[in-house]
């Protein structure tokens, strides 16, 4: 079964959340997935090939996340042929999601 792509609490996956709050918490970084990938995982080997997983969840999240309207990117082509982003940035709604996401877990402690 499909999820409801919205931005309702419990719709988004702990990967996707990750990825949110880490654009969140580094303003004015300029993100691509490749960057975003090594601050999620940063004991991750870029040489190793369980890396190249860990780009392609990325890469997954932060779709989830460009259409959900939460993120924004340019859209480029790698050497592997897989489409990743650049200039990863949250938008409003993402901003304002990641806000309530932190003070959801700040009420949590």
């Amino acid at each position: 079964m499909a999820r409801k792509m919205t931005t309702k609490d419990g719709d988004l996956t702990p990967k996707e959340v990750a990825a949110l709050l880490a654009l969140y918490e580094h303003p004015g970084a300029n993100f691509t997935t490749y960057t975003l990938t090594q601050v999620l995982y940063p004991e991750s080997d870029p040489a190793s090939p369980e890396h190249d997983n860990l780009i392609e969840e990325v890469i997954d999240s932060t779709d989830t996340l460009i259409m959900l309207g939460l993120v924004d990117g340019q859209r480029l082509e790698d050497n592997a042929g897989r489409i990743y982003r650049t200039d990863l940035d949250l938008t409003g709604a993402g901003d304002r999601k990641s806000i309530e996401l932190r003070k959801k877990a700040a009420s949590k402690k």
